[in-house]
């Protein structure tokens, strides 16, 4: 009777094991571990994977025409941002992303969550890029400007001034869209060389964070120059600097801290959906509307360049 007890109880534990083991069970852990986010024209998706592990999976499904962008922020156990990337999802594709895949070289266990958030590009208009493939041909209501990519591999590893560890790729979204705005009447200039400038000549505080005036006085007196702050406040002051020949570089939620470039309008500058930026955490020039994605408000805090 015992020996007959025993083989069973071994039956019976083969038979959970195999259950546990099986393609159902795997099946059922893969779907646990996964979430799902779709893109939406002209809506920002978001969520926040808790605790994440290396074996968490993210499932993007587009179902717009255009190209969409998943940006994974990581964060620690305080709540710091200690890794960023996004990734492009194609017209019409999915794509399913494990989260060791996205950031190989974190250690999860020392992460408190992973945001995620979808966004979709807007449709391409007659934007046109010259020969200088940094520089845009200006339309009938955009400023002349050129595109910088943070995220260039030209720049990206540059120690953003003196601080250890923060590179221009990681958080120079400041100054690339600075060089934006200054490349037009500054020769030679692009991301790394006002970075160096500003390290050379006391232009960052704290080590890395920008002195928005001292940028200005790369060119010396008279040329490339800083007019203030102020806010994006509503369309019709939006076009009377864009007709004025200013930048508007202005604060964008689309991270933790984070800026982009306004350079022109459609139609006739009526509405705030009129006006358009550059994201110098783009990898190409992608032509965003201002309140579009909700990244910029009227609210939003701006700095002002000529």
């Amino acid at each position: 009777m015992k020996s007959i007890l025993t083989s069973l109880v071994i039956a019976c534990s083969l038979f959970i094991a195999a259950a546990v083991n099986s393609p159902a069970s795997a099946q059922r852990a893969l779907r646990d571990n996964t979430t799902t986010l779709i893109a939406h024209a002209g809506q920002i998706t978001k969520t926040q994977v808790e605790f994440p592990t290396s074996n968490n999976q993210v499932h993007v499904i587009n179902q717009t025409n255009s190209e969409s962008d998943v940006d994974f922020t990581a964060l620690d156990t305080e709540g710091n941002e200690v890794g960023r990337e996004t990734i492009e999802v194609g017209a019409k594709l999915s794509k399913q992303f494990t989260l060791q895949d996205v950031f190989p070289k974190l250690v999860f266990s020392n992460l408190s969550a992973i945001d995620v958030q979808v966004s979709t590009r807007p449709a391409q208009g007659d934007h046109a890029a010259s020969k200088d493939k940094d520089l845009i041909t200006p339309q009938a209501a955009q400023l002349a400007v050129a595109f910088f990519s943070q995220r260039d591999p030209r720049w990206s590893g540059d120690q953003l001034g003196t601080c250890s560890g923060t590179t221009i790729g990681s958080a120079g979204c400041a100054i690339t869209a600075i060089a934006m705005a200054g490349a037009r009447s500054v020769s030679n200039f692009n991301p790394a060389s006002l970075n160096t400038y500003l390290r050379d000549h006391s232009g960052y505080s704290s080590g890395c964070l920008v002195i928005w005036s001292a940028a200005a006085n790369i060119d010396g007196s008279g040329g490339f120059t800083y007019y203030g702050t102020g806010s994006i406040g509503s369309a019709t002051n939006l076009k009377s600097l864009i007709d004025g020949n200013k930048f508007v570089i202005a604060k964008s939620t689309r991270f933790s801290s984070h800026w982009g470039i306004i350079i022109g309008y459609n139609n006739q500058g009526t509405t705030l959906s009129d006006f358009y930026y550059l994201d110098p955490w783009d990898t190409s020039a992608v032509f965003r509307s201002v309140p579009s994605n909700g990244w910029m408000t009227t609210s939003s805090v701006t700095r002002i360049y000529q």
